[in-house]
């Protein structure tokens, strides 16, 4: 307790499980481009096969715009993403494939 009758606490927390934190280690390769761009760009991803992958864009203050899955059963793809209605800035890809998750910025210019 304080003069103000405020108490303060003051803890160190160990992080020790990493699940949902990006770990780009399961990438062979992986390549967004045009990147600014239109709102038009292409990602190529080689990683271990798994049943889909996902896709999540998020806005400059973090909320979902687009959501998009794909079949990734062969571990290799190439996907075409027009996102050419939304407003120009600053975006966030979120790759995922099963607890594995990668996060890229992405530039839609107009």
């Amino acid at each position: 307790m304080n003069g103000c009758g405020s108490s303060v606490l003051q803890k160190t927390v160990s992080i020790t499980n990493t699940t949902g934190i990006e770990d780009a280690n399961w990438l062979e390769q992986f390549n967004l481009y045009p990147n600014p761009n239109t709102g038009a760009y292409t990602v190529e991803i080689t990683a271990k096969p798994a049943q889909e992958i996902t896709f999540t864009l998020y806005n400059a203050i973090g909320q979902v715009v687009r959501y998009e899955s794909a079949d990734f059963k062969s571990g290799t793809l190439q996907q075409l993403f027009n996102y050419s209605d939304l407003p120009g800035g600053m975006y966030t890809l979120g790759v995922q494939s099963g607890d594995q998750v990668k996060y890229v910025k992405v530039v839609i210019q107009h």
